[in-house]
């Protein structure tokens, strides 16, 4: 079993440029702080608690700016995030379940994801770093009945387009 302890999970989501007040809109990075993945032969089972997400801070060129957000700004993306988007309130797990198979890179994994209640098919690729696993999967939100997220009469908006990194230990027998 992977958790929060031995592994990291980090959600990635994207400014639309097209808003009128795109300039005053981020890249975030967050991370989820509390899940577990388990392996049970080539049974995978991910389970994450979306009120665990924390906003890390705005992303600039590919790097971590920690002070990009004045902790107003990260209370209301939470909020936001929580209730409006992944509905935590209702929704207290996003689930994944899938059947990995092997590659020589690592793994691929292909299964179901349930997020605010809808399931849909997602496949995961997990590539090897020594006795780790790391991958990155792009999630269209939309496919789960997520609108992208819009405020200041739709002037500022995210695009439909998440991205998911995670870096957990290679399951035993892996």
């Amino acid at each position: 079993m992977t958790t929060q302890d031995t592994g990291t999970v980090r959600v990635f989501t994207y400014k639309d440029r097209g808003g009128m007040l795109s300039p005053m809109a981020h890249d975030l990075r967050f991370t989820v702080e509390r899940f577990t993945v388990r392996a049970d032969g080539r049974d995978v089972e991910a389970r994450f608690e979306p009120q665990s997400m924390r906003v890390d801070g705005t992303m600039r060129d590919g790097t971590l700016d920690p002070g990009g957000l004045n902790e107003m700004f990260r209370r209301e993306v939470l909020k936001n995030a929580h209730d409006e988007v992944l509905q935590a309130g209702r929704h207290r797990e996003i689930v994944f379940r899938g059947r990995a198979e092997p590659t020589p890179e690592g793994w691929r994994v292909d299964g179901e994801l349930t997020l605010v209640g809808r399931t849909d098919r997602v496949t995961v690729t997990a590539r090897r770093a020594g006795d780790r696993l790391a991958g990155r999967v792009e999630l269209t939100p939309s496919r789960w009945g997520i609108k992208p997220f819009k405020a200041m009469l739709g002037t500022l908006r995210l695009q439909d387009r998440v991205t998911i990194e995670f870096d957990i230990p290679e399951p035993a027998g892996g």
